[in-house]
């Protein structure tokens, strides 16, 4: 990759990861669209735990581009073992990113949910939502430096299939998903 020109790793790098956030985009549309289905309220609780969500996504994603700029440089440095190093401690730090939103996120959620909406069914299902994304996100985490990790040493495709896969899996569950909720 080092004596490649610029504008030939733009236009084999960039394409799997627009294409990554283009997935991630529907994504979320398809899960709007199948809550909102289910009830407006849930689309509502939904809706105010997602600048939360957000934040824990700018949160990793940071995380893991600070990983993959430091692991390309020692790529190009040749210094391998310092890359572990870098790696390690990206894992760390992403468990301790997880370990303090749920920290900190868990005993204000009530307080959000409360500040967010009147209503008690929003803030009920808000904070149901909540702390599910809370516990939860670990995953986000660590998936987040993964492919930071991946794609400093030039593999692209890799993470792009995994969000896809991910991608229509839920896609092809919500339906199954809100059906069992209708029976």
């Amino acid at each position: 990759m080092k004596q490649t020109p610029i504008w030939k790793l733009l236009l084999k790098l960039s394409p799997p990861v627009m294409l990554a956030l283009l997935i991630q985009s529907v994504y979320n549309i398809v899960d709007s669209y199948f809550v909102a289905k289910y009830s407006a309220e849930g689309l509502t609780a939904l809706s105010i735990i997602f600048p939360v969500q957000l934040l824990m996504t700018a949160v990793a994603t940071g995380t893991g581009t600070g990983i993959n700029i430091l692991v390309s440089r020692m790529d190009g440095a040749d210094a391998a073992g310092s890359q572990n190093d870098i790696i390690k401690s990206g894992f760390f730090l992403g468990i301790v990113n997880f370990a303090v939103f749920a920290a900190i996120g868990l005993p204000v959620l009530h307080v959000y949910c409360r500040f967010s909406s009147d209503q008690p069914m929003v803030q009920a299902g808000g904070m149901r939502y909540g702390a599910i994304i809370f516990l939860f996100s670990l995953g986000m985490f660590v998936e987040a430096n993964c492919t930071k990790i991946l794609q400093a040493r030039g593999n692209m495709v890799l993470p792009m299939c995994a969000q896809i896969l991910g991608a229509m899996l839920n896609i092809v569950l919500d339906p199954l998903r809100s059906e069992e909720r209708r029976v």
